[in-house]
């Protein structure tokens, strides 16, 4: 019997944890600058991201 409650508390947890994962996958979506403390002048993906806006325009 004992056995039994720790497996479904243990299960239960499982459950909880997988769906708040899955809920905070979904609520928040990330640009490609989160994260960053400082301003995007030395930031590797804003070179970029200016290097692919120059290819379209050409």
């Amino acid at each position: 019997m004992v056995q039994e409650i720790i497996t479904y508390i243990i299960l239960l947890a499982t459950i909880l944890f997988v769906t708040y994962k899955i809920y905070e996958t979904f609520s928040k979506q990330k640009s490609g600058c989160d994260g960053c403390a400082s301003s995007c002048n030395d930031c590797a993906l804003h070179d970029l991201k200016q290097e692919i806006e120059k290819h379209k325009s050409v």
